[in-house]
This record gives C-alpha cells, structure tokens and sequence, in this order.
C-alpha cells in the first residue's frame, strides 16, 4: 500500500470519513510500524471512520510526537471517547487509555 511508504514522513494526516475497516486499519497498522524514534505524527483527523480502538491504543504507544486526535462520530470507538483531542485533553486521553478505563 502507498501509505506505508510515506508513513515516517507524515506529520498530519486526514482519513476522516473513511468507512472502509480494512483500510482504516491498513493505515493505522503503518503508522503504528514506524516506529517510535521515526515517527513525525503529530495530528490525526479520523472523524467518522472506521478506526477501532485497539487501532487507538497503537497509534498512542507507537506515535510519541502525536499532540491531537479527533475521534468524533467513531461508530467502532467505545462511548466517552468520541470527540476530538488536543492540549492537556489530549494527554488525559493517552492517561486514560493506557490505564484501561475504556477497555
């Protein structure tokens, strides 16, 4: 796939919208490759895709430099996360997930 040869280099990136599972995750699963010493990500527009959440839970281990996300109308993403992050919202969400409060 194209995405993954772009994928260290990418610093925002918009898939919002996407409805299709398989490539939604297609993605995400190159972003969460790269690596955390490469990885430029910084914001992350998914609003309405199919991103599940175990994709989520990647993006923030694998993606140190990421700083927003929004997550609005994520039909696949548990209730309570669906919205968009960024400044100190942002790292409560990285707190939280990575304490299992939406598992």
């Amino acid at each position: 796939m194209a995405f993954t040869k772009w994928s260290k280099s990418l610093i925002d990136v918009d898939i919002s919208w996407n409805t299709s599972e398989v490539s939604v995750t297609c993605c995400m699963t190159s972003l969460c490759e790269v690596g955390e010493e490469e990885s430029q990500l910084r914001t992350l527009q998914l609003r309405g895709s199919a991103v599940s959440y175990e994709s989520i839970k990647c993006l923030l281990r694998s993606c140190p430099k990421l700083e927003s996300i929004d997550l609005q109308s994520c039909r696949g993403l548990p209730r309570g996360i669906k919205r968009s992050y960024s400044g100190q919202d942002f790292y409560t969400l990285k707190s939280e997930v990575f304490e299992g409060k939406y598992d």
